[in-house]
């Protein structure tokens, strides 16, 4: 069980909470990470309600809840009702905005701030509403990835014999062979900065003025971005690239050194070994899966699951344990310090990296008597689990800085939970898909950003959202918040 670390700043109160809302309708409108936080929020305040129903208004559906005063220790006296909006990528099909049919299938486009903005009702509406708004972040990312990825989808650069023929950096490769220049301004992280702050600082102002021209009966808080935990793959970084890549614990971070490892074990590999290394892998192109897990395209999670191995196999201690470590073969033996990419080091050189890999795919991708392939790969494998990064997570990323910076400028209130999260690697799921997802489907993403649903994993955004509620109603300007001082903690 999670709790809220009271050490001075609370503990989440759902009939505060409830209080604060007022008789106001929630909205929560974002990406994939606001479903989440609906559910969380929502299910919280469902919990302790003694009644409860669905409605529809016009095309949208709303929750209501309802609390009786005398539950919560409180003098008798009529129901506290709470709207909770459904959010429309929970329900909605087709290409509307808000489309699809779920929140981690919206494209850029679904995202921008007037689409989410225009499904609200109007400031001068006589029911006031508590608007939780996130501008996306995570559709934020580098010029450079965003390049590379659509490099990749070019059938002919993602070929694997084609991918391989790459110079190194492929990261750097595979841009120019898309752009005529990589190397200028436009493919710096501070354009996308630059991009980021022009709709983290319109959403500020849009929230600012739903508050004024409601003369106070809505509000709008601003919710930071969430802290992701994605593991790199050790040794298969390249400073080109990392320079121009989103941060520490990033999906950029880890897809571009996945990509990386792939690079370096096919680039000096022979055909045959190509040939057989795509087999195992079971991929017929470099082009890295989406949300949607295609099956023939490369994995991330199962290159740093073999990438691990490799590490172990090149320990001594591991090379004597039992299991799955015992796949290290002469080849990983040889293994000794090299250039993996430019100016990145790896444990594995470049002439035995296929080889090496083959000897771990070799052993753990057959079970028995004519029973191999990469099912057995994926099974024996496929990392599940996410990384501790708190000893190199900066103290607030470039977007929670832009988010903080906009809301100050705006006067609207934020909801930060990013220091209480920071520690928090086993957070996520690691998996999707709960607690008996499968590893051997791949729309089970390997996810390191978003939160699971465990009881009491959204505690602090329960107690950020009073303190944001608290703040509005205050007027005041001042941004430090209770969420960003105290992290969670197991409760013993």
């Amino acid at each position: 069980m999670l709790s809220w670390r009271d050490s001075g700043a609370g503990r989440p109160n759902v009939w505060q909470l409830v209080q604060q809302l007022g008789n106001r309708t929630v909205w929560i409108l974002g990406d994939s990470h606001v479903l989440d936080l609906w559910c969380a929020l929502a299910c919280v305040v469902l919990r302790a309600s003694h009644s409860s129903d669905f409605q529809q208004r016009g095309s949208q559906w709303q929750l209501v809840t309802r609390l009786r005063p005398d539950d919560h220790g409180q003098p008798p006296g009529p129901d506290r009702e709470v709207r909770w909006r459904v959010p429309t990528c929970a329900y909605a099909k087709g290409g509307v905005c808000g489309g699809g049919t779920h929140c981690g299938t919206l494209g850029r486009t679904s995202c921008r701030l007037g689409c989410g903005l225009s499904l609200l009702p109007s400031p001068d509406a006589d029911e006031g509403v508590v608007v939780l708004y996130s501008p996306c972040p995570a559709y934020a990312g580098s010029p450079l990835m965003q390049t590379v990825l659509q490099a990749l989808q070019a059938r002919e650069r993602a070929e694997l014999h084609r991918f391989r023929a790459l110079p190194s950096p492929p990261l750097r490769a595979l841009c120019e062979a898309h752009v005529r220049n990589c190397s200028g301004s436009a493919f710096e992280l501070s354009a996308a900065a630059d991009h980021y702050w022009s709709i983290v600082s319109t959403a500020a102002r849009a929230l600012h003025r739903l508050h004024e021209q409601s003369d106070g009966r809505s509000v709008g808080v601003l919710l930071l971005a969430p802290t992701a935990h994605f593991p790199a793959l050790e040794g298969f970084g390249d400073p080109w690239s990392l320079t121009r890549l989103d941060g520490v614990g990033s999906y950029e971070r880890h897809v571009a050194s996945a990509l990386n490892w792939l690079h370096a074990h096919l680039h000096r590999a022979n055909g045959t070994a190509v040939e057989e290394l795509a087999s195992w892998l079971g991929i017929a192109s470099a082009n890295p899966t989406s949300y949607r897990g295609e099956s023939s395209q490369f994995e991330s999670s199962l290159a740093l699951g073999i990438s691990r191995l490799e590490q172990l196999a090149a320990d001594d201690a591991a090379k004597r344990s039992r299991g799955v470590a015992e796949a290290a073969s002469a080849a990983c033996a040889r293994q000794s310090a090299s250039d993996a990419v430019d100016g990145a080091r790896s444990a594995t050189p470049l002439t035995d990296a296929a080889a090496c890999a083959l000897s771990i795919l070799r052993r753990v991708g057959r079970v028995g008597r004519g029973a191999s392939g990469p099912r057995y790969v994926l099974r024996a494998v496929r990392a599940t689990s996410c990384e501790p990064l708190d000893g190199v997570l900066p103290n607030l990323g470039w977007r929670q800085q832009m988010e903080l910076r906009a809301a100050r400028a705006a006067n609207v209130p934020v909801l930060d939970v990013f220091v209480a999260r920071r520690s928090r690697w086993d957070l996520h799921a690691g998996l999707q898909g709960g607690p008996n997802a499968s590893v051997l489907k791949l729309s089970n993403r390997f996810d390191c950003a978003h939160s699971s649903l465990a009881p009491g994993a959204f505690d602090a955004e329960l107690l950020g959202l009073q303190h944001a509620l608290a703040q509005a109603a205050a007027g005041t300007r001042q941004q430090v918040h209770a969420t960003t001082q105290r992290p969670l903690r197991r409760r013993a």
